[in-house]
């Protein structure tokens, strides 16, 4: 019997990537984050290299987190005071 899997974080890492690209209060937008994280992480791993291929998820968090805070369909959130 095996413990503790340490790839499996890896995957989860990706997930959440997708998930805060997608926005986390969109079920669909996390479902797109998610096609949006495989679909790069796939062409970039066929035209740039596989070292790249780790990488790419988390240049897209970062850029889209960067342009749109509460993700792709993200709800922003506005108090007034």
């Amino acid at each position: 019997m095996r413990g503790i899997d340490f790839g499996l974080a890896e995957i989860g890492l990706i997930a959440m990537a997708a998930a805060l690209v997608g926005g986390l209060e969109s079920f669909k937008g996390a479902i797109l984050g998610g096609v949006i994280m495989g679909v790069a992480e796939a062409l970039t791993g066929g035209y740039i290299g596989h070292g790249l291929k780790e990488v790419i998820p988390y240049i897209i968090m970062v850029l889209v987190l960067i342009y749109k805070p509460y993700g792709l369909f993200g709800l922003e959130k506005i108090e007034r005071v």
